[in-house]
């Protein structure tokens, strides 16, 4: 919340906005880089990978998706960046975000960052009525495709590419698959998770008490055979933030998480109305990366590495939402 509370009072202009893309991205670019290194089997300090999946400096393979694909989407807040070496620059950190973001295997950073970058367009293209916008944003997507696609020829190049493919082709078809283990796995902690606050819908269980009450929920909620299954692990959450907020904290405590998150998210459709280039464009890199963090914390458990970001930009967007309805509509100062 001191996150929270600092986004809303300093980040009110579209200036502050892409100050904190440039370092969003940035440290999104030194931990994609990690991740490519370990993906080449260079990483100095771990010589084995989880389920050979990289996890770079963030420690987990889908929370490093989640904050690439976050700095990918808030990226779109410097598509009006001028200079020919700026934007080289920001076309590249693209690039390997987007590679490390392919080698993560996340399938729900996948799915997160489509959703994001559909969002982020709903918001933009309405205000790219100028050549000159359009013409940037071709630009900037070329040479992000560009550079993504040496990427991509680097990494066939030290591993077979045929075997990347079929990795991220596996994982991406069995999204929609229910009996794939993990998805069924997950399906088991949601309906355990839902479960619990249904019993306790007022207070819910206690924070973070899911692992302590899921045994006797195990037995009875789920089928014997995936009873059986997870009876070998130690679940520590639903893997659904939104879960574990209503069976830790009771429903009325969701609810006033949504609430929170629906009034900054208005603030920002308010602003997007007769915004300018520069504005619009940073409450669309806003809107995508505040989707990428809502859409994947449907599948993770909360934790500090990414909700961290998440709250900043949750108070970016009040904060700049914010500064716009305050601000003169004839004098407009923060483009």
């Amino acid at each position: 919340m001191v996150l929270f509370a600092g986004a809303v009072i300093a980040l009110t202009t579209a200036v502050r906005i892409r100050v904190l893309a440039v370092s969003v991205l940035a440290s999104s670019t030194g931990a994609a880089i990690y991740a490519l290194l370990q993906w080449f089997s260079l990483d100095p300090i771990f010589s084995e990978l989880y389920k050979d999946r990289v996890f770079s400096t963030v420690g987990q393979a889908n929370a490093l998706a989640t904050t690439l694909a976050a700095g990918l989407t808030l990226s779109l807040a410097l598509a009006v960046a001028n200079g020919r070496a700026a934007r080289i620059a920001i076309a590249s950190c693209v690039a390997l975000c987007l590679a490390a973001l392919v080698v993560t295997l996340s399938r729900g950073g996948y799915v997160a960052l489509v959703i994001g970058l559909a969002v982020a367009s709903i918001v933009l293209i309405p205000g790219m009525h100028r050549s000159v916008d359009r013409m940037r944003a071709r630009r900037l997507l070329g040479a992000a495709a560009a550079g993504l696609f040496v990427a991509i020829l680097v990494a066939a190049a030290w591993r077979p590419a045929g075997e990347l493919v079929e990795r991220v082709a596996a994982r991406t078809a069995s999204i929609a698959d229910a009996n794939e283990g993990s998805n069924r796995s997950h399906l088991d902690l949601w309906l355990v998770g839902l479960q619990i606050a249904i019993d306790h819908p007022v207070l819910g269980t206690g924070p973070d008490r899911y692992a302590v009450v899921f045994p006797q929920y195990r037995d009875t909620v789920l089928s014997e055979e995936s009873a059986k299954k997870l009876a070998r692990f130690r679940a520590e959450s639903p893997h659904n933030v939104y879960l574990a907020i209503a069976s830790g904290a009771g429903f009325p405590a969701l609810a006033a998480f949504v609430v929170l998150i629906g009034a900054c998210l208005a603030l920002g459709v308010r602003a997007v109305r007769g915004s300018t280039a520069a504005v619009r464009v940073a409450l669309a890199g806003l809107f995508g990366a505040l989707t990428v963090h809502l859409v994947t914390i449907f599948f993770m458990t909360a934790e500090p590495a990414t909700f961290a970001l998440f709250w900043i930009l949750l108070g970016a967007m009040a904060g700049l939402g914010r500064g716009l309805l305050v601000a003169s509509p004839i004098r407009d100062t923060l483009g």
